[in-house]
């Protein structure tokens, strides 16, 4: 029998997986994922899982934006900006990936 415990956990922390797009995580497709596993492996599988996420394997939106702007703001204040807006106007981004 699959751990709803467990299911509930892991969908805590994934549950913004992708929420730009039209797909929407829940519950079940968690328990769907996990169904492809043997019967006496399942909730060995979602342990792990839960395992590695709380061990940070996922970013979430919210975590990212704040990563993503600690980032920033130690950039600019290495390359000696005062402000974050001042930094960002006067940085270029460059296209290094070729189409496709």
């Amino acid at each position: 029998m699959i751990s709803e415990e467990l299911v509930d956990q892991i969908f805590e922390i994934i549950k913004d997986y992708h929420s730009d797009s039209c797909f929407e995580m829940t519950s079940e497709r968690i328990i769907e994922w996990v169904n492809q596993f043997d019967e006496h492996d399942k909730n060995f599988v979602l342990s792990e899982f839960l395992h590695l996420l709380n061990n940070g394997i996922y970013i979430s939106k919210e975590n990212g934006k704040e990563i993503l702007w600690r980032n920033l703001e130690a950039i600019a204040s290495k390359e000696k900006y005062s402000d974050l807006r001042t930094f960002l106007w006067e940085t270029r981004f460059i296209l290094s990936q070729k189409n496709g």
